[in-house]
């Protein structure tokens, strides 16, 4: 809640944000795609912006994000937590916005300590 909290101070408006993860499909850690982030609106006003084939050297990580906002900008540092077997492992992290009233930069850092964004998208509300 602390997050929501966050965006709520920043935006002026009441705006939530829900971090969560899948597993990636149909991939193969010899070859893997290039990782890219994305990001779409749903029929009920929430943005999701996630990062595809997002490898990671064990499974069972929790994706738990710092998110650090100024105005309109939104950075998102990835950062896991738990992890059970040394085992690389394919995730597409993501972050759901909800009650954005105006559009929004995003920011995604990989690494911790990154100073320069892996990628940045313009979201817009519908």
């Amino acid at each position: 809640m602390p997050l929501a909290l966050l965006l709520y101070v920043a935006c002026a408006d009441p705006i939530s944000i829900t971090p969560s993860q899948a597993g990636c499909d149909e991939v193969t850690p010899e070859a893997p795609p290039a990782s890219t982030l994305e990001w779409e609106a749903a029929s009920d006003g929430a943005i999701r912006v996630w990062r595809s084939n997002a490898y990671e050297e064990q499974t069972g990580l929790i994706f738990d994000p710092v998110v650090v906002v100024d105005g309109k900008i939104v950075e998102i540092h990835e950062a896991w937590t738990g992890g059970e077997t040394a085992d690389t492992y394919c995730y597409e992290p993501a972050v759901t916005f909800e009650g954005i009233a105006k559009t929004l930069q995003v920011r995604w850092f990989v690494d911790e300590g990154d100073t320069v964004p892996f990628d940045t998208v313009d979201v817009e509300a519908p």
